[in-house]
C-alpha cells in the first residue's frame, strides 16, 4: 500500500515541477518567498526522486516475496547432515 502511495506522490510532485516550470508568475513567486523551492522543483529532483523510488521497489519488493514463500522457510528446518 506504500508503494503505491509512493507513487501517487511522485506523480503528483512531476505535475507540480511541470506547472513550475510553465507558470511565470509561480517562478516569481516561489524566487521571492521560497529561494530553496527552485532547487526542489526542477526536473532533476524529480529524476533523483524517481530513481530512488526504483531502488526502492525492485530492493524491497523481491524480498517481502521472498520471505512470503513456504518453501524457503520448511525446507531449513527439514535438513539434516547426512552420513552421521
Amino acid at each position: 500500500m506504500a508503494l503505491v502511495e509512493a507513487v501517487i506522490l511522485s506523480l503528483i510532485y512531476g505535475g507540480l515541477v511541470r506547472e513550475y516550470a510553465s507558470n511565470v508568475n509561480m517562478q516569481n513567486w516561489v524566487r521571492a518567498n521560497f529561494a530553496l523551492g527552485s532547487y526542489l522543483l526542477n526536473y532533476n529532483a524529480v529524476l533523483v526522486l524517481a530513481g530512488l523510488l526504483g531502488v526502492l521497489i525492485f530492493q524491497l519488493l523481491p524480498r517481502k516475496i521472498r520471505s512470503k514463500s513456504p518453501r524457503n522457510s520448511s525446507s531449513s528446518k527439514t535438513s539434516s547432515p547426512k552420513g552421521a
